[in-house]
């Protein structure tokens, strides 16, 4: 089946034969030659082992009976250095047990003294073949291992960076399993609260982080259609408690993990909205003081004309009043009262 189609024509060519019977050894050397293998022979057993380990043949004929190291030794021996090595065993007539024995022990095949020219070629072609696909199946798992090698590293690399994503995100991430406890905890979660890492994964529990009852409030609005969900929490202000047991002002967005269809564990993302927060107070304390200003500013203004009036009424009443001129005293005295009203409602005005 493969025999015409071996990729590399040299693959099974390097054969050693062991026979106690020197006729034996000359006759296949010389037909193996003849077939364009490199051929060494060997006595006995001990001999045959000596020149494998020079030789490095990938097949291997020994006869079963051999004084000293026999066949089976042989095949034994040779099994056990681990090589790749495929041994054909010579037997005689009767000696059917010993052959099974043989294919027992991983022999590639046998053949029967006299040794015909088909038989030896039938043998050679299946030790061929089964060294063929040994060589392919090597290859194979050489491949497989570098691709699983590959995939490996890819996998482990995807992993750090997704690792170091989280961890060296600016804001804080925190994911919790369905009970609560706290599987991932990132620098900037421990910025936001305070805990270090193994502290909040060995010791705290999710409501741990929030005012009493805001966990269970943060789930049932993950679960509603309140903000954004069902499954997710979008933009949600609420409060975080410190380590130090301060209240932080944090936007918390959160979305639920599933699992083959199963809630497996909730991920949420903290943003500390403490500087914002600040922020936003200097900008109405700005906003304030300025509007406080341009009150203050109108105040003076019409405190200023109001004394204007009266200045002016005064001086009426008193040119009046050195004249002789009642008339012009009692208009000057009009305007006088009129700016007192002025300036009394310009007062209610501020103190309201």
């Amino acid at each position: 089946m493969y025999y015409r189609e071996f990729e590399d024509d040299s693959m099974g060519k390097k054969i050693l034969v062991i026979d106690d019977e020197e006729s034996t050894r000359e006759l296949l050397k010389l037909s193996l030659e003849a077939d364009g293998y490199e051929v060494r022979v060997a006595e006995d057993g001990y001999r045959g082992l000596e020149i494998f380990e020079e030789f490095k043949p990938e097949i291997v004929l020994t006869d079963i009976k051999m004084p000293g190291l026999d066949g089976i030794e042989v095949l034994q021996r040779l099994k056990e250095t681990g090589e790749d090595v495929e041994v054909i065993v010579i037997t005689g007539h009767g000696e059917m047990n010993l052959a099974i024995k043989a294919l027992q022990l991983e022999a590639s095949d046998f053949i029967n003294k006299p040794i015909s020219d088909l038989a030896l070629s039938v043998a050679l072609k299946r030790a061929r073949e089964k060294i063929w696909m040994r060589r392919k199946l090597n290859e194979y798992m050489r491949n497989l291992e570098e691709k699983l090698k590959d995939a490996v590293e890819e996998i482990n690399k995807r992993h750090d960076f997704e690792h170091k994503l989280i961890e060296t995100s600016i804001d804080g991430i925190i994911a919790n399993d369905r009970k609560g406890n706290i599987l991932i905890f990132n620098e900037g979660a421990s910025r936001i609260y305070g805990y270090t890492k193994e502290e909040a994964i060995h010791q705290l529990h999710v409501t741990k982080l929030y005012p009493e009852g805001e966990a269970k409030r943060i789930k049932k609005k993950i679960y509603s259609d309140e903000y954004g969900g069902p499954g997710r929490l979008v933009n949600y202000e609420t409060t975080a408690v410190t380590k130090d047991n301060r209240l932080v002002p944090i936007l918390l967005s959160a979305t639920l993990i599933y699992e083959d269809g199963t809630e497996v564990a909730t991920v949420g993302y903290f943003k500390d909205l403490s500087e914002i927060k600040k922020l936003q107070q200097e900008l109405v304390q700005r906003e304030r003081m300025a509007a406080i200003g341009e009150a203050m500013s109108e105040v003076a203004h019409g405190v200023k004309n109001i004394l204007y009036g009266m200045k002016l009424g005064a001086y009426m009443v008193d040119k009046g009043m050195n004249s002789g001129n009642l008339e012009k005293a009692q208009k000057g005295w009009s305007l006088v009262k009129k700016n007192i009203d002025r300036i009394s409602r310009l007062s209610l005005d501020m103190l309201s």
